[in-house]
């Protein structure tokens, strides 16, 4: 996401984009941000959406137990 952020700002720094009228400007920067914020509600999406993991823990009687544990993406 950071990724498409920086290559907005260095389109935007490039002489072709100097020869945009107000409109195509406007279009292009929104066209860009609908992308940018596509790509952040799915990366929120995954982070949420992470599956727990199960595993067995063993407790002091010797017995074997699933226990669910977070997974936490970062």
């Amino acid at each position: 996401m950071t990724e498409l952020f920086n290559g907005l700002i260095d389109r935007l720094k490039a002489k072709e984009t100097n020869q945009m009228t107000a409109s195509d400007l406007e279009r292009f920067i929104n066209e860009q941000f609908e992308i940018i914020v596509r790509e952040a509600v799915q990366a929120k999406l995954d982070l949420i959406g992470v599956p727990e993991a199960e595993t067995v823990v063993t407790g002091s009687d010797g017995v074997a137990r699933p226990r669910k544990k977070s997974r936490v993406k970062q």
